[in-house]
Parts: structure tokens; sequence; C-alpha cells
């Protein structure tokens, strides 16, 4: 089902009207200083999941 067609039928519960996309991504992780991040989580709502990475 596409992203705005689940926004139309459930504008409550849905976050977002349009996918994300790399150059977004790096848009809003530019200022985080991930060079030197110990530890990043990854939560995605939908489907409850999470990712983390650790630094070795």
């Amino acid at each position: 089902m596409s992203i705005m067609r689940e926004f139309l039928r459930r504008p409550r519960l849905t976050g977002t009207v349009a996918p994300s996309s790399a150059p977004l991504a790096q848009a809003m992780t530019a200022d985080l200083d991930l060079e030197n991040a110990v530890e990043v989580v990854h939560a995605n709502g939908r489907f409850s999941t999470f990712a983390c990475l650790h630094a070795t």
C-alpha cells in the first residue's frame, strides 16, 4: 500500500506522507558527529523493530 493511501486511510496513525531518501537521511544526520559515536540506535515504529550498531 502506498504511503499516501495509508495516510488518507488513517492520518492519525501515519507519521509520514513521503518515503525517505538518501539525501533526506544525510540532511537529518549531518550534524550528529556519527564518526565518533559509540553506539547508534535506529527505531522503526511501524514494525516495532530496533537496530543497534556498536562501534568497533
